[in-house]
C-alpha cells in the first residue's frame, strides 16, 4: 500500500481515492471507496489513444461482468467506465496477502488449506468456464488469500492466447504445487494424485473444474463452513482451521502471521480479474452493466440475507488523510476527469430522485414482510423482476434499463431470487416453482400440489428454500439444490408468517405461535420456543434475535429471543410494532419501520435508540434495507437514506413517478431499485 502522489486522481467516478495498491504493465490500481462505504480495488488504463486497446479493454470488462461474487471465488466486478478519456474497472476490494507472498512468507499451506485453496480455486474456474471463458492466467501472486476464502483475480493475457479450460486446470495444478512448496513431490500424499491429474501432459486426461472440486472431498457447503478466519494458516482443531487472521500475531509451527494494521501485512493487490472469451463472435453490448455492492458474510441472497458487512476495510485508515507523499494534503475532489462533484448538504433537504430508467412488468409483486420485489443477478450484471405480466423479466443493470430476456411462465410471478445459475420465482399463482439459468431459458420446473401455495423464496448458499403452507393449520420449510433435486422438507406446527431468515447454518423460522430454528443442512429442528403470539422476521445481533410479536388481546411487543434457543431474553412493549414489522440488523441495532417512521432499538432491552419520523405520518411504508453505513426505507411515496445514528442522509422524492411503497428497496453501489405502480425503476444514488 502506497500514498498517493500528487498527479494521482482523489476521485474515479462516483469513488473516492484512499490510497494506490499497485502498477501492472497496462494501468495503475488504487483502493477507492463509494458513497456507501464499499471499499473497491479500481485499475486506471494508462493513456491510451489505440483504438485495438480500447476494444480489447471493453471486451475484457464486459466477459468480466458474467463471473465472480459469493460462491465463486472470483473477484466481483462492481462498476467500470470503457468509453473514458482513461477507462478504468472497479472490483470489491480482497483484504489478504497473495499465495505467492504467503508462501515465501510463512511457508507451505497445511494439508487442510491445500484441499481447500483447490476446491475454492475449482470452484472458480468452474464459475469461469461456465459462461462460455477462460481465465488464462491463473498464478499465485494472481489469488489472494481472503480470511473467508481465496479469490481468483488477474487481468489475463487477453485474446488470443491459445489458452483453454484444461489449460487453467493445468496452472491450478502448477499453483498447488507452489502451495505446497515448489514442486510435485512436497504435495501432500493424500492430494498428490490430484495435482499430478492436474499436470498431465495430455489436455484431454486433465479433470474438470468439477472433478478437482469433488476430489478435495469438498461440496459448496463444507467449503464455506472450512473457510473461516485462519482457514490458510498451519493448524487446524477439530477438523477446521485455526487462528483469525487479521485480530492480532498468530504463531503456529513457529511461524508468525501478523496483524494487517502492521507493516508486514501489505495488500499484494496487483491484478483484477478479466477473464479471456472462448467465443469472440458473442454480441457486444452498447455499454457495461453496473453491478451492485454486495458486503456479505453471509450467503442469504434475497429476502433472508441477515449479515452485511464492509469488504476490505484492511488496516490502511490512516489512508484517509490521503497524504500526497509530497507534504500536501490531496484534493479530494480531483476527479479523474478533472470535474467537481457537488458538495453534499449536511442538512440533507429534499431531492428529486435521479431516475435512471424505468422498466415495465405489468406491475411488480412484493414479496410477504414487505419484501423485495427484485433480485440483483448473482453476478450482478443484471436485475430480475416478476410481475402481473406473467413472465420474468431480466433487466440490464447499467444503461438505460435494456432487457437482456422476458420469460414468461403463465400467470402472476412471484418476486425471485438470484442464484450462480440463474433464478428460481413462483408462478401461476403459487403453483410452480420455476429456475432459469442467465439467459432466460427454463432449467427446471416443480409443481405444487396444494394451494394457496403463497411460496417465499430464500437462497441459503445454494439451497432454495421454498416456505409453503402444508395445510389450513400447518406450514412448511422446503429446500430445493441447484438443480431441482429436494434436499429437505421441514414442517412446522403453524403457517409461516414471514419468509425464513438464512444466518450461518441455522435457518430461522416465524409462525403463528412460535420462532423455530432449523438445521439449513438438512432440515432438522435445532430448538423451538412458543410464544403463543404471531412472531415477526427477527434480526440476528450477536446472540440474540430480535422479533415482534402480536398478542391476541391486540398489544404488539418486541421479544429479544437467545440465539442458542435459551428462550425469551427480554420483552419490550413498543405500540405500532409487531409481528407485521420486519426488522434488519445495522450497525448493532434492530432496525425496522412503523408508520411513519424507522425505528431502532437496542438488542440488549429492546429500548428505543433512535426514531426517525417522516413529514406527514405516511401509512404506507417499506422495510428497511442497509447498504454499507445507510439504511434506506420508503416512507409514503419518499425515499429516506439515514445515518446510523438516525439523522438522514438524504431525502429523495418522485414527483410524477408511481411508486409503490411497501415493497423493499434494492439497494446496491450506484443505483437503489423501488417498485412502482406499473413495474420496476433504477434510481441513481451516486447523481
Amino acid at each position: 500500500m502506497q500514498a498517493l502522489r500528487g498527479t494521482d486522481p482523489r476521485r474515479i467516478g462516483p469513488y473516492t481515492v484512499l490510497g494506490r495498491l499497485g502498477a501492472g504493465g497496462t494501468g495503475e490500481v488504487y483502493l477507492a471507496e463509494a458513497p456507501t462505504g464499499l471499499r473497491l480495488a479500481v485499475k486506471v488504463a494508462r493513456a491510451e489513444d489505440d483504438p485495438a486497446f480500447r476494444a480489447r479493454f471493453r471486451q475484457e470488462v464486459r466477459a468480466a461482468w458474467s463471473v465472480g461474487g459469493p460462491g465463486t471465488y472470483v473477484a466481483r466486478i462492481v462498476d467500470a467506465d470503457t468509453e473514458g478519456e482513461r477507462p478504468w474497472v472497479a472490483t470489491e476490494f480482497v483484504d489478504g496477502p497473495n499465495l505467492r507472498d504467503a508462501v515465501l512468507d510463512h511457508g507451505p499451506l497445511p494439508e487442510h488449506a491445500l484441499r481447500l485453496l483447490a476446491a475454492a480455486v475449482g470452484q472458480a474456474l468452474a464459475a469461469i468456464h461456465a459462461q462460455g471463458l477462460v481465465h488464462g492466467e491463473v498464478k499465485p501472486s494472481g489469488i489472494l488469500l481472503a480470511a473467508d476464502g481465496p479469490r481468483l483475480v488477474g487481468f489475463g493475457t487477453g485474446f488470443g492466447t491459445g489458452v483453454d479450460p484444461p489449460g487453467d486446470v493445468f496452472a491450478l495444478g502448477e499453483v498447488l504445487a507452489h502451495a505446497s512448496g515448489g514442486d510435485l513431490s512436497a504435495v501432500p500424499e493424500s492430494l498428490r494424485g490430484l495435482v499430478g491429474s492436474c499436470l498431465r501432459e495430455d489436455p484431454a486426461r486433465r479433470p474438470t473444474p468439477g472433478q478437482v472440486i469433488a476430489a478435495t472431498g469438498h461440496t459448496a457447503w463444507s467449503l464455506r463452513e472450512g473457510l473461516r478466519p485462519g482457514w490458510y494458516t498451519a493448524t487446524a482443531p477439530t477438523g477446521r482451521p485455526g487462528g483469525v487472521i487479521g485480530t492480532g500475531p498468530v504463531e503456529e509451527d513457529g511461524r508468525w502471521l501478523p496483524e494487517r494494521d502492521s507493516e508486514g501485512w501489505p495488500s499484494r493487490v496487483e491484478y483484477l480479474v478479466s477473464p479471456t472469451l472462448v467465443d469472440e463472435k458473442e454480441e457486444e453490448t452498447t455499454e457495461p452493466p453496473a453491478p451492485p455492492s454486495r458486503r456479505r458474510l453471509l450467503l442469504g441472497i434475497g429476502a433472508g440475507a441477515l449479515l452485511a458487512a464492509g469488504a476490505g476495510t484492511g488496516g490502511w485508515l490512516w489512508l484517509r488523510d490521503r497524504d500526497t507523499g509530497d507534504g500536501t494534503k490531496g484534493d479530494p475532489d480531483h476527479r479523474i476527469d478533472g470535474s467537481t462533484p457537488p458538495p453534499p448538504s449536511p442538512l440533507a433537504p429534499p431531492e428529486r430522485a435521479v431516475i435512471a430508467w424505468t422498466y415495465y412488468t405489468g406491475g411488480a409483486v412484493a414479496g410477504p414482510s414487505a419484501g423485495p420485489s427484485v433480485a440483483l443477478s448473482f453476478y450482478g450484471d443484471m436485475v430480475y423482476a416478476g410481475g402481473l405480466d406473467g413472465a420474468l423479466h431480466a433487466v440490464a443493470v447499467g444503461g438505460a434499463g435494456t432487457e437482456r430476456w422476458k420469460t414468461e411462465l403463465g400467470g402472476v410471478v412471484g418476486p425471485p431470487v438470484a442464484l450462480p445459475e440463474g433464478a428460481c420465482c413462483v408462478a401461476q399463482s403459487g403453483r410452480r416453482l420455476c429456475a432459469v439459468d442467465p439467459r432466460g431459458r427454463v432449467r427446471w420446473e416443480r409443481a405444487f400440489d396444494k394451494e394457496p401455495y403463497a411460496a417465499v423464496l430464500v437462497d441459503a448458499d445454494g439451497l432454495v428454500l421454498v416456505s409453503t403452507r402444508a395445510s389450513s393449520a400447518t406450514g412448511s420449510v422446503r429446500a430445493y439444490q441447484g438443480d431441482g433435486t429436494l434436499a429437505w422438507d421441514a414442517r412446522t406446527p403453524d403457517p409461516l408468517t414471514a419468509e425464513p431468515v438464512v444466518a450461518g447454518d441455522v435457518v430461522y423460522v416465524s409462525t403463528r405461535t412460535s420462532l423455530t430454528a432449523l438445521d439449513a443442512y438438512d432440515g432438522k429442528q435445532l430448538w423451538a420456543f412458543h410464544v403463543g403470539a404471531p412472531v415477526g422476521r427477527p434480526a440476528l445481533l450477536g446472540g440474540t434475535l430480535v422479533a415482534g410479536t402480536s398478542g391476541t388481546s391486540g398489544t404488539d411487543s418486541v421479544l429479544g429471543f437467545s440465539a442458542d434457543g435459551k428462550g425469551v431474553l427480554w420483552g419490550a412493549t413498543h405500540t405500532g410494532l409487531g409481528h407485521a414489522n420486519p426488522f434488519v440488523a445495522f450497525r448493532g441495532l434492530a432496525v425496522t419501520t412503523a408508520e411513519g417512521a424507522l425505528v431502532a432499538l437496542d438488542p440488549e432491552d429492546g429500548s428505543t435508540a433512535w426514531e426517525f419520523r417522516a413529514s406527514g405520518d405516511p401509512e404506507q411504508y417499506s422495510a428497511p434495507t442497509v447498504n454499507g453505513d445507510l439504511v434506506h426505507a420508503l416512507l409514503g411515496r419518499t425515499l429516506y437514506l439515514l445515518e446510523p445514528d438516525g439523522r438522514r442522509a438524504r431525502v429523495l422524492t418522485f414527483p410524477g413517478l408511481p411508486v409503490s411503497p411497501t415493497a423493499r428497496p434494492v439497494a446496491g453501489a450506484r443505483y437503489v431499485y423501488v417498485t412502482t405502480e406499473r413495474g420496476i425503476a433504477a434510481v441513481n444514488l451516486t447523481a
